[in-house]
C-alpha cells in the first residue's frame, strides 16, 4: 500500500462513524494502512486512528501490535506488554506480537524475561529465516547477562538457519571475542569449529560475505595470513565489488596489525633469550690469581652486566612502544592474539 493512499484511508476512517465504516471499508486494509503510515513517518495520523481501530477490532493482532509499539515508545512498557498478551494464538500476528514483547524486555534491560520470551517463541517457529531472527535477539539477552557461551551458540545457530544475513556472523564474531577475553575459549571451541566448517562449505557454493568475513577474522585472530588470503581469493569472484573492496581494506588492516604483533613477539623472545644469558657477578673463589688479573676479570663482568642492562632496557622500550601502538589500534585483538600466540 502506498503511503498517500494509506494516509487518505486513515483520514476517512477517523471521520467515519462505526456503522458506515463496517459497510464501506475492507477491515483487513485497516491494519495495513496503520502499518504503512507508521513506517512512513505519519505517527500523528496513526495515533489519531489507533484507539478507534482497537475499539472496532479489539482482537486483531496487527492493530494491537501497532498500539503496543506506540505505548512502548512512550515509555508505557507494562501497558504495551499487557496489550500484546491479549493476542490469540491463532492470530496471524501472534508470533510477531510475542517477538515485540521480547524486544520490549530488551529495551527495558529485562534480559531474563527476554530469554524466556524468545525461548518460548522458538518452540513455535519453524521458518528458518524467522528462527534466525529470534535466535539473534535471544543472543543479545545472553550477552548482556554475561553468558557469552550461550550467546555465541545462538549466533551460530542463527547463521546455520540463514547464512545470507551477514550481521549474524558479525554478532557471532563479537561473542566469540567476548568468550576469548573471558577465558571461555575451551567451552566454545567445538562450536567455533562447527561454524568455521559450515562457513567453508557455504563458500564452496556461494559468494557469501558473512561466512567469508567470519573465516577471515578467525584466521586473523590465529595469525594465519594464508587462510585469510584463501578466503579473499574466493570472494573476489563476487560481482559485489563494493563488498569485496571492504574485505580487501580489512585485509590490509589485518596485515599491518599482524606484522606489528610479529615484531612484538620477536622482541618478547629476545628479552627471554637475553634473560637466560644474563651473567651473575660472583666473588672470586680463588685467591691465588694476581690482583691485576682479578681486577680485569671483575671489570669484564661489570662491562657484561652493563651491556646486558642496556640491551634489556632497549628491548623493553621497544616492547612498550609496540604495545602502545597495538593497543591504540585494537586492544581486544591485541589481548586475544597474544593469548593465542
Amino acid at each position: 500500500m502506498e503511503v498517500d493512499y494509506a494516509k487518505e484511508f486513515l483520514r476517512k476512517f477517523i471521520l467515519m462513524v462505526e456503522g458506515r465504516f463496517n459497510r464501506s471499508f475492507d477491515i483487513a486494509l485497516l491494519g495495513e494502512a496503520l502499518d504503512t503510515c507508521l513506517v512512513g513517518g505519519e505517527e500523528t495520523l496513526v495515533k489519531a486512528a489507533i484507539d478507534k481501530a482497537i475499539n472496532l477490532q479489539p482482537h486483531v493482532g496487527r492493530i494491537i501490535r501497532i498500539k503496543a509499539l506506540l505505548l512502548a515508545k512512550n515509555n508505557e512498557s507494562q501497558n504495551a506488554l499487557y496489550l500484546l498478551s491479549l493476542v490469540d494464538h491463532s492470530d496471524d500476528y501472534f508470533l510477531s506480537c510475542v517477538e515485540l514483547m521480547g524486544v520490549i524486555h530488551i529495551n527495558n534491560y529485562q534480559f531474563q524475561n527476554g530469554v524466556r520470551t524468545f525461548t518460548a517463541l522458538l518452540t513455535q517457529i519453524e521458518e528458518p529465516v524467522n528462527r534466525a531472527f529470534v535466535l539473534n535477539l535471544r543472543s543479545i539477552c545472553h550477552q548482556y547477562l554475561g553468558d557469552y557461551k550461550q550467546a555465541f551458540i545462538d549466533n551460530k545457530n542463527a547463521c546455520f538457519d540463514f547464512f545470507h544475513e551477514g550481521d549474524y556472523f558479525s554478532e557471532a564474531l563479537c561473542n566469540l571475542k567476548l568468550n576469548l577475553l573471558n577465558n571461555g575459549f575451551l567451552e566454545i571451541k567445538e562450536d567455533i569449529n562447527q561454524l568455521a566448517s559450515f562457513s567453508n562449505n557455504i563458500l564452496k557454493t556461494h559468494y557469501a560475505f558473512g561466512p567469508c568475513s567470519f573465516l577471515m577474522e578467525w584466521a586473523y585472530l590465529n595469525s594465519d595470513i594464508q587462510a585469510i588470503t584463501k578466503c579473499l581469493d574466493i570472494i573476489k569472484k563476487s560481482d559485489n565489488k563494493e563488498k569485496v573492496q571492504q574485505l580487501e581494506d580489512r585485509f590490509t588492516e589485518m596485515k599491518i596489525f599482524l606484522a606489528l604483533m610479529n615484531q612484538y613477539k620477536k622482541v618478547q623472545q629476545n628479552i627471554c633469550l637475553l634473560d637466560r644469558l644474563k651473567l651473575n657477578v660472583k666473588p672470586q673463589e680463588s685467591f691465588t690469581i694476581e690482583t691485576d688479573t682479578k681486577e680485569d676479570s671483575l671489570l669484564n663482568q661489570l662491562a657484561e652486566v652493563e651491556r646486558y642492562n642496556n640491551s634489556m632496557a632497549t628491548l623493553n622500550l621497544e616492547k612498550e612502544n609496540l604495545k602502545k601502538i597495538l593497543i591504540e589500534k585494537n586492544e581486544d585483538d591485541f589481548n586475544i592474539i597474544l593469548t593465542i600466540l
